[in-house]
């Protein structure tokens, strides 16, 4: 118990000191042995109360006050009090009023902490960067030795706390979907957010490295999760590696379809929100039209969501609007196009979400994502 001294009036008609403590108990015991000191001696009516934390400085003061008092009424009381219980006061009132330490003057406030999660440290020999995953289990983690499917999802500093909470309500509270363990991909360290995915999550270089600004390097980032986060996760995880869910959202599903062109089996399934399609004069359909050419399958589960209004509507001064992209016309077109290939292994479906725009449409859009992705067995 962290203590503090104050003085204060006492209630009792016969003016002793007494120390109070949070305990009934040990209040009553340090009484005791005052009154024993001091069975019959009038004194000035401080009452020590006991709260948070000790504060010397005042102690000190009051002591000396209490001293001053007391000595009055020692001329009184010393035929009945014995020496040498006399010399003990100072000593004993001092053990009794420091016997708890004190607490640090400012303590900091405790910062909250996800339940379940861990912070997992990786230095990239591809990029030459420092990252962090974020990772939180499933409620089952310690007391199973089962393997479980793994999310990833982009943007973690936003999407892994808001992806855990949803999959834990989906989970706990409503049991629709299977357990899984989540990986946050953060941005890389000591760099601004958007500067690092402006540069990670595009496929490729619009800035001609001109100025502070990178863009273009989506394929080394692949391969940092594919050769060095993979490998990871597998080892100190009891993850299923065979059931890898991406998901993204905006420039964080830009990166998603670069993936799902390169080496689609990357991922057993793709939640892309909002997809930046426009990106570099809509780059990804000749991608999509190049990667048709070279192969005959794209082997992938992939749901595309989007908000309502995402698009264009001329003469609506509504700000929810985009101004300049229709990203839902974009999205449409993307999978009507990959359609078009007839892929046998690919399996695409796509939701406008209503009466969602760009920066509200990610909570009801994961939703839905994990409701495809896991459905409850």
């Amino acid at each position: 118990m962290r203590q503090q001294l104050l003085p204060s009036r006492r209630g009792s008609s016969d003016g002793r000191v007494g120390i109070r403590t949070g305990s009934a108990g040990s209040g009553r015991f340090q009484e005791m042995i005052l009154r024993t000191i001091s069975p019959s001696a009038r004194l000035s009516p401080f009452v020590f109360f006991t709260r948070s934390r000790v504060d010397e400085t005042g102690v000190a003061a009051h002591i000396i006050a209490w001293q001053k008092h007391r000595s009055i009424a020692n001329e009184r009381e010393s035929i009945n009090m014995p020496q040498k219980l006399r010399k003990l006061l100072p000593a004993l009132l001092f053990t009794l009023v420091f016997s708890v330490p004190p607490a640090p003057a400012n303590a900091a406030p405790r910062p909250y902490e996800l339940e379940g999660t861990e912070v997992q440290s990786i230095s990239s020999k591809i990029l030459h960067r420092d990252y962090e995953l974020f990772v939180s289990l499933p409620a089952s983690y310690a007391t199973s030795q089962k393997r479980y499917p793994v999310l990833f999802i982009t943007d973690a500093n936003y999407g892994f706390p808001l992806v855990r909470s949803i999959g834990n309500r989906l989970v706990v509270h409503g049991n629709k979907i299977q357990e899984f363990i989540l990986v946050g991909l953060s941005y890389s360290k000591g760099d601004d957010p958007v500067f690092s995915r402006n540069r990670d999550y595009t496929p490729t270089d619009t800035t001609s490295g001109k100025g502070k600004e990178l863009s273009g390097q989506a394929e080394q980032y692949r391969q940092f999760i594919e050769r060095e986060v993979f490998p990871f996760v597998a080892a100190n995880y009891r993850a299923d590696m065979s059931r890898k869910i991406y998901a993204g959202h905006s420039y964080g599903s830009l990166l998603g379809l670069h993936v799902l062109l390169t080496e689609p089996q990357m991922f057993d399934q793709y939640i892309l929100g909002s997809p930046s399609l426009w990106y570099d004069k809509k780059v990804m359909f000749s991608q999509e039209r190049l990667y048709a050419a070279a192969h005959k399958d794209m082997p992938a589960k992939v749901l595309m969501l989007i908000g309502s209004f995402e698009t264009v509507k001329p003469g609506d001064h509504n700000p929810r609007y985009n101004k300049e992209s229709d990203m839902v016309q974009d999205m449409k077109d993307f999978e009507k196009q990959m359609n078009s290939h007839r892929y046998p292994g690919l399996k695409v479906r796509s939701e406008v979400i209503q009466d969602e725009d760009h920066l509200t449409v990610f909570p009801p859009l994961i939703t839905r994502g994990l409701l495809w992705a896991l459905p409850a067995k």
